[in-house]
């Protein structure tokens, strides 16, 4: 995105994001819910406002697609268990940190209501602009080109900064798994990830999606099967 808007060399953009990215993480659950108690409500403001516009021009008229390919469902399955398994690898050192429980599971029910109307808004804006927001790379953009020359702006910057703090979630989620394992200090295991991703950077975002998304997806669907199984067993 540096590249594309600035014109800085993608290897300076990575190297940026990953040095950054650590200085954040290394305070550990803190650094987390800092950056993202900035984050969030900005992207939250920014869904809400072009959901309005969106809303406010078109009113309820919306085109719902036909997909022909059945695989678009599976896919959507394996893509929900993704971004669930990389929430619980937050969560999960997260719950042993925080002292107030009530506070956590508030929380968490909390995000996940926020969560659900935006992706309802943001749905509902794609396919108000239905066909031609299937055919961008990223069709929330395309949506607020047509909204003026600011919305477009601040939407590239929030994306920017969402992606941002998945970096930086999946470190610390990864870290934390290691020093437990490892018994190795949280730097260590901070800085051993972070040495061993940035080559991975170099072979392209997209073709990073195309080689891991769907292994990574059908494993923590296996995996957060063997969780509610087991859950279910406890129980009784």
């Amino acid at each position: 995105m540096l590249n594309e808007y600035i014109g800085i060399d993608k290897r300076y953009g990575i190297f940026i994001m990953a040095i950054v990215s650590f200085l954040v993480a290394l305070f550990s659950t803190n650094g987390v819910i800092a950056i993202n108690s900035i984050i969030v409500p900005l992207s939250t403001f920014i869904v809400l406002i072009l959901g309005f516009f969106v809303f406010e021009e078109n009113s309820i008229n919306i085109t719902l697609p036909l997909f022909n390919n059945e695989n678009v469902y599976g896919s959507a399955i394996i893509y929900a268990c993704f971004n669930f398994m990389t929430a619980i690898g937050v969560l999960y050192p997260m719950a042993r940190e925080v002292k107030s429980r009530e506070s956590f599971v508030k929380g968490c029910i909390l995000g996940s209501i926020v969560l659900t109307l935006l992706g309802l808004i943001i749905n509902y804006n794609i396919l108000t602009y239905y066909p031609a927001s299937f055919n961008s790379e990223i069709p929330n953009l395309y949506v607020a080109k047509n909204h003026g020359p600011l919305l477009p702006l601040y939407l590239t910057v929030i994306i920017w900064l969402e992606m941002f703090t998945t970096e930086v979630g999946c470190l610390y989620s990864l870290s934390k798994r290691m020093q437990n394992v490892l018994n190795k200090s949280y730097f260590y295991c901070l800085l051993t990830i972070l040495l061993i991703s940035i080559p991975f950077s170099f072979i392209g975002f997209s073709n990073l999606i195309k080689m891991f998304y769907p292994p990574f997806g059908l494993i923590s669907m296996l995996i957060l099967l063997i969780g509610v199984i087991k859950y279910v067993i406890l129980r009784k």
